[in-house]
This record gives structure tokens, sequence and C-alpha cells, in this order.
């Protein structure tokens, strides 16, 4: 390369570094890909140079579908600076393709990509229904739980009013057993002195009805004397 175009060259900041070209952004190094075709078909850089880059097996890595079609749009455009070996090598690479062999690429690189998004789609779906059932299960069980704890409580609360209840009846008996004890005590002399009574009059009964038996029995004896003393004196 003459020094004239080695300074157009770099007056240009065109990079001809194959490790320098291949650190380049895909995006970028297409863009690269296209200014230097041009300039080595003004004969401004060497098409040895340029093949040099391009040989390597890195440079198509990581285009995007618009950078590959416009990639390859230019490799066909300048494909007639290549010697028919380097051609061949470069279509090997897959850096050289017909138009059919782009649009059949490219068709197969969209239906990839549908495939591709009706899978991850499918896979997300999949993923928010196990969540949902997750979610579900975890509320049934949860709901499980709750109506169990409740049930428990309302039992423990029926215990407790139970318990209330019978101390409650308790309570009230107390109260009314004191009650009747509190009325009944000034009456208790009172009973005590009429069972007294009762008794003294029982046993006055007792001896009257013995005195009188005695009585009888005292009458009848002097009847029967004086009988027998009637008969004897009419004899």
């Amino acid at each position: 390369m003459g020094k004239s175009k080695v300074g157009k060259v770099l007056a240009l900041g065109l990079e001809l570094d194959p490790k320098k070209v291949l650190k380049m952004e895909p995006d970028e190094r297409a863009s690269w890909f296209s200014d230097v075709c041009r300039f080595a078909s003004d004969g401004i850089v060497q098409v040895s140079q340029l093949y040099n880059v391009l040989s390597s097996e890195k440079f198509g890595d990581g285009l995007s579908e618009k950078a590959a079609k416009r990639m390859n749009r230019t490799m066909l455009k300048h494909l007639h600076l290549f010697s028919e070996k380097q051609q061949r090598y470069l279509k090997q690479l897959g850096l050289v393709m017909d138009e059919t062999e782009t649009s059949k690429d490219v068709a197969d690189y969209k239906s990839a990509r549908r495939k591709g998004s009706d899978e991850d789609a499918a896979a997300r779906m999949e993923e928010m229904m196990a969540r949902c059932r997750n979610f579900v299960r975890e509320k049934a069980d949860t709901f499980e739980e709750r109506m169990k704890e409740a049930e428990e409580r309302e039992q423990e609360a029926r215990r407790q009013e139970r318990l209330r209840q019978e101390q409650e009846r308790k309570e009230r008996l107390a109260r009314e057993w004191a009650a009747i004890t509190e009325w009944h005590a000034p009456m208790e002399s009172w009973e005590e002195l009429q069972l007294s009574l009762e008794d003294f009059r029982t046993q006055e009964r007792a001896q009257m009805e013995e005195e009188v038996r005695r009585a009888l029995r005292k009458t009848k004896g002097s009847r029967s004397r004086s009988k027998r003393k009637r008969s004897s004196s009419q004899s």
C-alpha cells in the first residue's frame, strides 16, 4: 500500500487490525465492513487486508438479522474483489449467500423466533398457571386451617360457656341457701321452744292416761270386793 493510500486510511480512521475489528460490536462491525469494501473497491484498502479480517470464523458472530442482511448485500456487491478460492472460503463461513439463500435463512430465522416466542409464551403461561395452582392450594390449605381453628375456638367457647353457667348455678344456689339460713336463724329458738313444749305436753298426756288407767283398775277392784262381800252376807 502506498504512502498516500495509508494516509487516507489513517485519515478516515479505518481499523484493519483483525483483533481490534473482532472486538467491535456486531452492528458496528457491519458498518465497518460496508466502508472497508467501498474503499477496497476504490483501491484505498488492499483486498488481502480485508480478507484477513473476514477469514476469521468469529467475524459473523452476534449479528442481528438486519445487520446480517446488510452485510450479505455488501458482500454480493463486492464479491468480485476476491479470488475464487477466497470466495469459496467466505461461502463456507456463511458470509456469502445468494438472495434465495438469504430469504430462506431469514424465513428460517423468523420461524425459529416465532417458535421460540411461542415456546416462551407457553412456558410463561405454564409458569403462571403453576403459580395460580400453588396460590389456590395455599389458600385452600389456609382456609381449611382457619376453619379448623374457628371450629376449635367455637368448641372452646361453648365449653367455657357451660362452665360459666354451671358456676353461676352453684353461686345462685349458695346465695339462696345463705338467704334461707339467714331468714331461718331467728326462728330456731322458737322452734326449739315449741318442740320442748310439745314434748312436755306429750309426757303430760301420757302421765294422765297412766293415772286414768290406774284409777280404773282401782275402781274395778273395789267393785269386785264389794260384790264378794254382798255374796258372803246373803249366804
